[in-house]
């Protein structure tokens, strides 16, 4: 999926790339983030990539 690369994209960004809104992107970040247990998107990310989620 070309939004989840390492390139810093922002919301609007992937919003714009899926076609989806900005808050539907929100929405969903959020949800990965709880369920990670995290903090932050920011640490939500590397959450993901050390177990493996996120290539």
């Amino acid at each position: 999926m070309p939004c989840m690369d390492r390139t810093g994209k922002t919301l609007a960004d992937i919003a714009a790339l899926i076609q989806i809104a900005p808050r539907t992107v929100v929405f969903h970040l959020e949800n990965a983030r709880r369920k990670l247990g995290a903090a932050s998107i920011a640490q939500c990310v590397a959450e993901a990539l050390r177990r493996g989620l996120l290539s």
